[in-house]
């Protein structure tokens, strides 16, 4: 099968159209997970799956609450892993039967259709559920220090993001006392408004401050160990064991657009595998 060559798109719209063209004739369901360690270019990657219009379903503490008081309630409450990877499996039941297409992403993506994970779930969510069909399952690898390169800059473009909130913020402010002194309250008040909705809006820009590359490598390392560990105890499985996956997609040297094309092919692949689709060569 030759490769796919994605061209760059501005809109949903052409991105929609973009993926009709790819997959032209195609008819699901296909159902494909993807996982890979900290820094590997997966949100970026579910990010250019969305602009093509494919459906993309992350299992992620966010969907029960603030993501680190929720990860760290899961520490201790096996329920709550049960129920987000429940999600994930239920995300997956659901395009089969519509047959439609999902990529569904997270640590546990490459292991919702593992009969002992099923089962762990059906038991504390007192529900009988059956292991979904997965037909593709794709992890992403990155050399440690290209990931944590990745990382030093994305956190660090939030951080100058947030700063760059902050410091308009104190702007009004001091312009805000200004007008207050000269007598206009109204536009000193209006100032002040926007002041706290900047400030606020720099609070909701999560990110950590990493002093360097090497900083942001080790902190990766200790957050994947601590996930790799935390699922070995809750499910059995290691998360991050590549034999599990069907496909590895190495991004070290893949800008986020070479990376979306690769992964495209290995969707097509798995298309043409399990349902004997093979539209545009």
């Amino acid at each position: 099968m030759n490769g796919i060559e994605v061209p760059r798109v501005k809109s949903a719209t052409a991105g929609r159209a973009v993926y009709r063209r790819v997959f032209r004739g195609f008819e699901g369901p296909l159902v494909v997970s993807v996982a890979g360690r900290s820094g590997v270019g997966k949100s970026k990657l579910l990010s250019n799956l969305r602009t093509l219009g494919i459906p993309v379903f992350e299992i992620s503490y966010r969907k029960l609450g603030t993501l680190g008081t929720i990860a760290k309630k899961a520490r201790s409450d096996p329920g709550i892993d049960f129920k987000i990877d429940g999600l994930g499996i239920k995300a997956a039941h659901a395009a089969l039967q519509n047959r439609g297409v999902v990529v569904i992403s997270g640590r546990m993506a490459g292991h919702l259709d593992n009969p002992k994970v099923v089962q762990a779930i059906s038991k504390s969510l007192g529900t009988k559920i059956r292991p979904p069909a997965i037909h593709a399952k794709i992890f992403l690898h990155a050399d440690p220090a290209e990931a944590g390169r990745r990382v030093f800059k994305r956190e660090g473009d939030l951080a100058k993001l947030a700063d760059g909130f902050l410091a308009r913020a104190s702007q009004l402010k001091r312009a805000a006392r200004k007008l207050a002194k000269g007598g206009k309250a109204t536009q000193a008040a209006e100032l002040r408004a926007n002041a706290e909705k900047l400030t606020a809006a720099a609070a909701a820009v999560k990110f950590e401050r990493h002093p360097g590359v090497q900083h942001a490598v080790e902190r990766n390392v200790a957050r994947d160990e601590r996930d790799r560990s935390h699922y070995l105890r809750r499910y059995g499985v290691d998360i991050f064991d590549t034999r599990n996956y069907g496909a590895v997609i190495d991004t070290t040297r893949l800008t986020p657009r070479q990376t979306l094309n690769a992964f495209l092919a290995k969707m097509r692949k798995a298309a043409v595998r399990e349902k004997g689709w093979y539209g545009r060569q």
